[in-house]
C-alpha cells in the first residue's frame, strides 16, 4: 500500500517574507536566479570555478552611466561625483581645485572703485581751478622801436625834463604807490616784466618819464591769489593825474589823455613805441579774459599820458 502525504492547505493569509522589503527581496531573488543560472551554464576555469563576467546587460549603472554596486539593502553605492570643466570634460583628481574668482559685480572692492575715482576727479579739477596764474608780458610780441632813432625838430619840442631814472609811481585815485625796477628785452625781442607783483618796471631803451618821447611803464594786473599793482588801472579816465619821483630829486606830474583796451594779436606797436614831439608816458598791463589753455590774457590795457608839470627844488614849471 502506497501512502501519499498530502500537503497541508495553504492559509489564505500566509505572511509574505520580506513584505516590508519588497525591493530587497526582489533583488535577492534575481541575484539567486542569476547565480543558479551561472552555475549551470556559466564559464568555468580549470578548477571548475565560475568565471565572473560583466557586461552592459548584467552590470548595474547609475543615471550618469557609471557602474554601481548593490549592497545587501539594495541601495546603490555611487562613486564620488567627478567634476567637469566648462567644456563638459572630466577634471582629473590630481588637479588641485581652486576657488574660482568672484565676478566683478560681486567683488568686495567693486563699490570702492567709483568712490575713489570721484574723489580723485574732484581733487584734480579743484587744483586746476585754483592753480596759480602766471602773468606774462603785457606787451606785443613785435620788436620795440627805440624812441631816439629819429630826433624831432627843435621847433616842435615842448617843455620837457632831462634824463633821470624813475624811482616811485604814485596814482592816488587807484591807491598805487609802487617802486620802480629796470626792464630790458628778452631773446624773442619782447619786453621783460617785473619780477614782483607789487612793483612797476621801466623799459630802459625808452625815454625816462618826463623826458621827450614815450616812456614805457609796465606792471602786473594780478598774481596767484589776488590783485597786483595795476589791478585797477582800467578805472582811470581822461583828466586823471599821477606823479613819478625821479632819481635827481624831481617829480614829474602826468595827465591821462586816453585809456584803451587792445587785443594782443593786434597790438598798436607804432602808436605805443613810436616817437612823439612831447614828454609822454604809457602805462601798460594785461586785460580782457584769461585763457587757461595758452595761459595768457586776450587783451592789454594801455593808459596814454602826457607831462603837465615838473617840480624840481620846490619850483614848478608848466609844460602845457
Amino acid at each position: 500500500m502506497v501512502t501519499t502525504h498530502k500537503k497541508p492547505p495553504k492559509s489564505k493569509r500566509q505572511p509574505e517574507v520580506g513584505r516590508l522589503f519588497a525591493r530587497v527581496n526582489a533583488m535577492l531573488s534575481k541575484k539567486r536566479y542569476i547565480t543558479h543560472k551561472a552555475k549551470l551554464h556559466g564559464k568555468k576555469n580549470e578548477k571548475s570555478r565560475l568565471i565572473k563576467t560583466t557586461s552592459k546587460h548584467n552590470q548595474k549603472r547609475d543615471k550618469y552611466g557609471r557602474f554601481v554596486k548593490i549592497n545587501r539593502l539594495g541601495i546603490a553605492k555611487h562613486n564620488p561625483p567627478r567634476l567637469r570643466d566648462k567644456n563638459g570634460r572630466f577634471i582629473a583628481k590630481t588637479v588641485p581645485l581652486t576657488k574660482p574668482p568672484l565676478p566683478w559685480y560681486r567683488s568686495r572692492y567693486a563699490t570702492l572703485v567709483p568712490i575713489i575715482v570721484g574723489i580723485c576727479g574732484a581733487i584734480f579739477f579743484g587744483y586746476q581751478l585754483n592753480k596759480p596764474i602766471t602773468v606774462e608780458a603785457p606787451v606785443a610780441t613785435s620788436q620795440v622801436q627805440a624812441a631816439e632813432t629819429t630826433e624831432p625838430k627843435i621847433a616842435d619840442v615842448k617843455v620837457a625834463m632831462s634824463r633821470s631814472e624813475p624811482i616811485r609811481l604814485r596814482i592816488s585815485k587807484i591807491a598805487v604807490d609802487a617802486a620802480f625796477t629796470s626792464l630790458g628785452k628778452k631773446v624773442d625781442d619782447t619786453i621783460e616784466v617785473p619780477g614782483k607783483p607789487d612793483i612797476v618796471g621801466w623799459y630802459t631803451k625808452a625815454p625816462t618819464p618826463g623826458e621827450l618821447g614815450p616812456a614805457i611803464v609796465i606792471g602786473h594786473v594780478d598774481r596767484p591769489g589776488g590783485p597786483a599793482v595795476f589791478w585797477r588801472l582800467r578805472e582811470l579816465v581822461p583828466g586823471d593825474t599821477f606823479e613819478i619821483d625821479r632819481a635827481d630829486g624831481s617829480t614829474a606830474a602826468f595827465r591821462v589823455d586816453e585809456v584803451k583796451q587792445v587785443s594782443q594779436s593786434s597790438f598798436p606797436t607804432e602808436e605805443v613805441y613810436g616817437n612823439i614831439d612831447y614828454a609822454g608816458i604809457r602805462l601798460i598791463t594785461c586785460g580782457g579774459t584769461w585763457n587757461r589753455t595758452i595761459r595768457k590774457y586776450s587783451h592789454n590795457t594801455i593808459v596814454y599820458g602826457s607831462l603837465i608839470a615838473q617840480d624840481s627844488n620846490n619850483k614848478t614849471a608848466s609844460a602845457l
